[in-house]
């Protein structure tokens, strides 16, 4: 009966560190990603914040935001 309660809060206690690990990972992730994706007005266009050189609103970043907002 003792090894039978041992295993169970081992079991509770792995589900728990993976549900908490798969939370911390999902926040890195969408945080990241939101970032990455982030807009700015420069002159007369607007362009990634991390990167300049690149126009937002093109298909493929719009492909990108689509999928990340389906999944939220």
């Amino acid at each position: 009966m003792r090894q039978q309660q041992q295993q169970h809060g081992f079991a509770a206690k792995l589900s728990t560190g993976f549900v908490l690990a798969l939370l911390f990972t999902y926040q890195k992730l969408a945080t990241t990603s939101f970032t990455l994706l982030n807009c700015v007005p420069v002159g007369n266009r607007s362009v990634l914040f991390v990167q300049g050189t690149i126009e937002c609103y093109q298909v493929h970043l719009l492909l990108i935001s689509s999928c990340i907002n389906e999944n939220n």
